[in-house]
């Protein structure tokens, strides 16, 4: 039975050590970073809402120090907010003139830079979420789904740096 266990923690050492697998959140590759986040779309007030979430995504999962003055950092992330568009999404089944849900979608071009200007990573990522109207005499409140969006798009921007090797 020992020899069981022993070969068994042997053949897990190997393979973590063979595998080079890291532990925890993967290194600071970016160094500083300065963001921008332009809005190019219809939607008002996204810019600030997409502007904070990913400042917390990227300070939540890469490490890498925000600055505010262009001239301390090392690489430049530019967001540039377009395609937003609400459509209906469902109708009740008693009144189909009036929508019951909306739903939301945003696309942000995601564009990396390092200190010369020389383009590091370019992408294209798409947000989406939904808000429902509580009842039939209320308009539906568009702030917390587009909230949702913001978040949406933020984590799928920061997913996408931190999947890129550079």
């Amino acid at each position: 039975m020992i020899k069981i266990l022993f070969l068994i923690r042997y053949l897990l050492l190997i393979t973590l050590v063979g595998c080079s697998y890291k532990l925890g959140l993967p290194s600071n590759q970016l160094g500083s970073i300065h963001l921008t986040v332009r809005n190019d779309s219809l939607g008002a007030q996204l810019a600030p809402l997409v502007d904070i979430a990913v400042r917390e995504e990227i300070l939540n999962f890469s490490g890498s120090p925000i600055v505010s003055n262009r001239k301390d950092a090392d690489t430049f992330l530019i967001v540039t907010l377009s395609g937003y568009g609400d459509t209906p999404e469902t109708f009740r089944k008693d009144d189909t003139i009036i929508a019951s849900s909306f739903g939301m979608h945003l696309s942000a071009e995601v564009v990396l830079k390092n200190r010369s200007g020389e383009k590091l990573y370019k992408t294209t990522v798409i947000g989406k979420s939904s808000v429902l109207r509580t009842t039939i005499d209320t308009v539906p409140n568009d702030r917390v789904a587009k909230n949702a969006l913001a978040k949406d798009i933020a984590s799928k921007v920061v997913l996408s740096l931190l999947n890129e090797s550079f």
